[in-house]
């Protein structure tokens, strides 16, 4: 997980050694959807021999396309339908860019939705990874200048570090992917569960009423407040927030649908399908 363009494509990529998923090189996005790919542990692995390893790649919450609200919807379902399924995460992996000079607005929504997202039991699951460290070799900047942002953010992580998150670099990105993949797998035994895993299939809340739910309304709410103070009545971006926070106030209604469609129930083998009156059309 992490912001648009910060290298989680990239990221999943190295690691497999072939391009499994797509990169785009644009100042825009390029996952939209949730995409995942399925590898093989080699038969010789110290730990897992010949496990299958599943690497999921998730829209940011600053998609070029898709509105915060909807990124939200995908990735929560989701999560629900694996956890409802009992299939566990044994780690996420927290991706920021380390050439980024100051924490902008998106990068700070994109941490915070991602820490109520977690939970504070999963943060010992988490690899907070800095990327683009070849960028900051190239440049005017110094291996210096990137050591120093890296030591801010780690103040700025301060509460997911004191619960258990590590920071790791992706400077060598064929070693380094595989390294952070590794120290994830050494503590597979602790697979965790998410607290909006636990919100939306264990406490049955719509996602609107989930601490990320809450979490981004209060962000919009903000933002217009904030923005309405200087920009004019009627200007297009104000108004696509305010869309926004309207559709993220009524939409129980896609997680409600599907939750009835299929009646999740965590511990049952399968997703069961209920017929409905539409379910003939």
């Amino acid at each position: 997980m992490g912001p648009t363009g910060v290298g989680k494509s990239t990221f999943i990529n190295r690691f497999c050694g072939e391009e499994v998923v797509v990169v785009s090189d644009l100042m825009e996005s390029c996952t939209q959807q949730i995409a995942f790919t399925t590898r093989m542990l080699s038969d010789d692995h110290p730990l897992w021999p010949s496990r299958r390893l599943v690497l999921v790649d998730t829209p940011g919450f600053d998609d070029t396309y898709l509105p915060d609200h909807e990124v939200l919807r995908r990735i929560s379902v989701w999560l629900a339908r694996v956890y409802d399924n009992d299939t566990n995460i044994t780690g996420l992996v927290y991706l920021h860019n380390i050439t980024q000079k100051r924490m902008l607005g998106s990068t700070r929504t994109n941490y915070e939705m991602f820490q109520k997202l977690c939970g504070v039991n999963a943060m010992s699951r988490v690899v907070m990874a800095t990327t683009h460290w070849d960028m900051v070799q190239s440049s005017s900047d110094s291996q210096r200048a990137g050591e120093v942002r890296e030591d801010e953010l780690k103040k700025f992580w301060a509460e997911i570090l004191s619960h258990g998150a590590q920071v790791m670099r992706v400077q060598e990105p064929e070693q380094d992917t595989q390294s952070i993949i590794e120290s994830i797998l050494e503590n597979h035994a602790k697979q965790v569960v998410t607290k909006i895993q636990k919100e939306l299939v264990d406490m049955g809340r719509s996602i609107p009423e989930t601490e990320a739910g809450q979490h981004l309304r209060y962000t919009l709410q903000e933002y217009l407040e904030l923005h309405k103070k200087l920009k004019p009545d009627g200007d297009p971006e104000i108004r696509e927030k305010e869309e926004q926070l309207k559709k993220l106030n009524v939409d129980n209604s896609f997680f409600s649908r599907v939750k009835d469609f299929f009646r999740l129930k965590k511990g049952g083998k399968n997703l069961q399908v209920y017929p409905t009156k539409s379910s003939h059309n």
